[in-house]
C-alpha cells in the first residue's frame, strides 16, 4: 500500500528544517537591554579594556542551521549577544538549537521587530556598526577592533539590505582568491569574529 499524499507531505515538512511547523515559540529569548547589560559589565569591571564588547546582528537569515552555527561561533569567541529579526528570518527552532551544539543556552539571543532601528539604538549607546558586504573595498583584516561594536551580516539571498547597510559605520569584505564568488554566511561571520578574537584577546588559550 502506498502512503497517502497527505501523510507524505507531513513527513516532508517534519524533515525540512525551514518548515513553518518547526516553531521557535518555546525558546526563551533575551531582550536588547539584557545584551546591553552584558556589554556594560565589560567596562564596569577592572580588566583589559582592549578587549571589545561585540554583538552580532543577522538580517533575514532564513536557514536555521546557519543561525545555529553563528550562535555557536559567537558564544565560543566571546560575543555578548546575537540579534535576529522576528519576520522573514529563522528563529531559534529545534534545528537552530541543535546546530548551536549547546551554545543557545549560554548566550543571549534577542528577537526584534526592526534590525535597522535596533542598530541605530546601539549606535546611540556608543556602538560602532560594521557590516559584512561582498562589494566593500575594505578587507576585514585591515580594521582595528576596539571599544563597543556590532557585527552585522545579511541573509543568504538578500544580503544586508539598503536600510541596514545605511546604518553601518563601516562595511568590510572577505577577499576571495578563487573563482567561488562567496562564502556561506556562518563561515563569513566566523572568519571575521576569529580575526577580532586574534587582534584583541590577550587570554591564554586553553
Amino acid at each position: 500500500m502506498f502512503p497517502s499524499k497527505k501523510k507524505t507531505r507531513i513527513r516532508q515538512r517534519a524533515a525540512d528544517p525551514t518548515s513553518p511547523e518547526d516553531s521557535s515559540s518555546l525558546y526563551s529569548y533575551s531582550t536588547i537591554d539584557e545584551i546591553l547589560g552584558k556589554c556594560r559589565e565589560d567596562f564596569s569591571q577592572e580588566k583589559d579594556h582592549t578587549s571589545p564588547s561585540v554583538v552580532v546582528a543577522l538580517n533575514h537569515v532564513e536557514d536555521p542551521r546557519n543561525l545555529g552555527a553563528v550562535v555557536r561561533t559567537s558564544e565560543a569567541l566571546g560575543v555578548r549577544g546575537v540579534i535576529i529579526p522576528k519576520q522573514r528570518a529563522a528563529g531559534m527552532t529545534q534545528w537552530a538549537i541543535q546546530s548551536s551544539c549547546g551554545a543557545a543556552k549560554l548566550i543571549p539571543i534577542a528577537r526584534v521587530t526592526n534590525i535597522a532601528e535596533t542598530l541605530n539604538h546601539f549606535k546611540a549607546k556608543g556602538f560602532w556598526v560594521i557590516g559584512l558586504s561582498e562589494s566593500a573595498p575594505i578587507p576585514y583584516f585591515s580594521k582595528t577592533y576596539e571599544g563597543k561594536f556590532v557585527v552585522v551580516a545579511g541573509g543568504e539571498n538578500v544580503g544586508l539590505g539598503t536600510r541596514v547597510k545605511d546604518c553601518c559605520d563601516d562595511l568590510v569584505s572577505i577577499p576571495m582568491l578563487g573563482k567561488t564568488p562567496s562564502l556561506n554566511l556562518s563561515v563569513s561571520v566566523a572568519i571575521v569574529l576569529a580575526e577580532i578574537f586574534r587582534k584583541t584577546t590577550s587570554l591564554k588559550l586553553r
